[in-house]
């Protein structure tokens, strides 16, 4: 739809739903926050269900992912703290189309969108409800380095930071992250979509990024709605109950989904459906 420059001269792509009849102004903001390798068209069906309620809905495609440009043309190639500036730019953006009116608004972020959210959602004041779907909140301990490796690998990333990490093809472990069979296959062949393996540099600074996450967790005062699947083999749910154990909101739930995986939004339709349901309702009980 969209897109806006941040502030390493990149520019990112954004898409936009609006309700019908926005006459009457936006009942709320919700603004989605997409994980690694995807981009934001993946929020197309419950954004549309969004919009039905009179919610304005915002997303955009991290550095590097969907449309928006890459750093030296390297396609997946990002940094914790940058998306994390990227997001806080977005949101003042998204604000301007509110035009001066007061708005709840609400962050969801998905995979490794839900770390940088949490991360962002200490960082403004702007926030009436933050939503982490299916969040990459703790490094799973088979791929996890130790400290002291993970310390020496951010040491040499310094000197070879596009150098590929070893370790399984993301194509060979993205279909686990999926319950809708018939969407695997269409995305397994979408152009958009990061395959490649990560680089160094960004490797360590996405772990750097997660494993300083804990430290933040008591931070979060803003009504919190934390949903994971039961059969997420992606990201540990351990990661969502310590957020929801530590945050220090006073409005929080812990919603674990029996039977679903990684991808909530894409899981067989009749969960995705439910899932849905479950989200939009408690936005809209947050806006009334």
């Amino acid at each position: 739809d969209g897109c806006f420059t941040n502030m390493r001269a990149i520019k990112l792509a954004t898409s936009t739903w609006k309700p019908n009849d926005p006459s009457h102004g936006y009942k709320a903001l919700v603004i989605f926050i997409h994980g690694y390798s995807v981009y934001s068209r993946f929020f197309e069906q419950i954004a549309r269900e969004l919009v039905q309620e009179g919610i304005l809905v915002k997303a955009m495609d991290l550095v590097g992912h969907g449309k928006s440009e890459s750093f030296r043309n390297m396609r997946g190639y990002l940094m914790f703290d940058e998306c994390v500036e990227d997001i806080l730019k977005f949101i003042d953006i998204s604000f301007e189309e509110l035009k001066g009116v007061e708005t709840p608004t609400f962050l969801y972020g998905e995979s490794f969108g839900g770390a940088l959210c949490v991360t962002q959602s200490t960082q403004t004041d702007k926030l009436d409800g933050l939503l982490i779907s299916g969040g990459g909140l703790k490094v799973a301990s088979d791929i996890r380095p130790s400290d002291l490796m993970l310390s020496g690998l951010t040491f040499i990333s310094n000197f070879f930071p596009y150098v590929r990490v070893p370790g399984p093809h993301v194509q060979k472990t993205f279909r686990e992250a999926f319950g809708d069979e018939e969407f695997v296959e269409k995305a397994l062949k979408d152009p958009l979509i990061i395959f490649e393996r990560l680089r160094l540099r960004c490797g360590c600074s996405i772990f750097n990024g997660i494993e300083d996450l804990k430290s933040l967790f008591p931070r979060i005062t803003v009504p919190l709605y934390v949903l994971h699947g039961t059969e997420d083999v992606r990201t540990p749910i351990e990661g969502a109950i310590a957020l929801y154990d530590n945050a220090s909101s006073v409005d929080k739930t812990l919603e674990k989904l029996e039977g679903m995986k990684h991808q909530l939004l894409q899981d067989k339709p009749e969960k995705t459906a439910k899932y849905i349901g479950l989200v939009t309702t408690w936005i809209i009980k947050r806006i009334r």
